[in-house]
């Protein structure tokens, strides 16, 4: 039995936005057309495992035949695009497409009163086989670079975002002995959410847009 919402598990609101539907012959996709999203309540276990939350989803949204699968923990040649936020928390649209990302998820939500999140879940178009002209790719880049030095400019942007996230950590750093983080956001009820760099970036490029 679970330890939250009356042992129903951590609340998932998961909204589901499919692929717009194929053109019909002589017909024109309209510019930026999308397909409506879908929306489900759903009581997961915080002990399921990232992979079985993916088929419970796709269960539920009647996309089983979607292919989903990790490789070194993180999402590969899979069509979905996926993000979570946690209400009245700092964390918003904040990646989660690997193990790692969906451990730290369910950490930060079980330390909220209500432990509930939002997942947002985008299905892509996916090409395979640019996987293996990627590496191929690197791998010749990452030769040129050892034989030739390249001077790179930072972009204004990526500066002005590494000076909010200075400004956050100094902001968020927790004070209070007792808690093992250095950097934290207190909610309401006085638990103590984790800011990891991940979320003090998507926090700074949300204030940046």
């Amino acid at each position: 039995q679970s330890l939250y919402n009356d042992g129903k598990g951590v609340q998932f609101s998961v909204q589901f936005t499919p692929l717009p539907p194929p053109v019909k012959a002589g017909e024109k996709r309209r510019k930026n057309a999308k397909a409506k999203p879908i929306n489900a309540l759903m009581y997961i276990h915080e002990e399921n495992s990232f992979m079985n939350f993916i088929t419970l989803c796709l269960t539920k949204f009647k996309r089983v035949e979607l292919p989903a699968a990790l490789h070194r923990g993180r999402l590969v040649n899979t069509p979905l695009d996926m993000k979570y936020t946690i209400p009245r928390t700092p964390l918003h649209d904040i990646e989660l497409q690997s193990n790692e990302d969906f451990a730290e998820m369910i950490e930060q939500v079980t330390n909220t009163a209500k432990a509930a999140v939002k997942v947002f879940i985008d299905e892509i178009k996916v090409d395979p086989d640019n996987d293996e002209d990627d590496d191929e790719e690197a791998i010749a880049v990452s030769a040129a670079t050892k034989k030739k030095k390249v001077v790179c400019e930072t972009p204004p942007e990526e500066l002005e975002q590494a000076e909010l996230i200075d400004q956050l950590s100094l902001l968020y750093k927790c004070e209070d002995r007792s808690c093992k983080f250095n950097i934290c956001w207190v909610a309401e009820a006085g638990q103590h959410l984790h800011l990891m760099h991940q979320h003090l970036r998507a926090w700074a490029a949300a204030i940046q847009d």
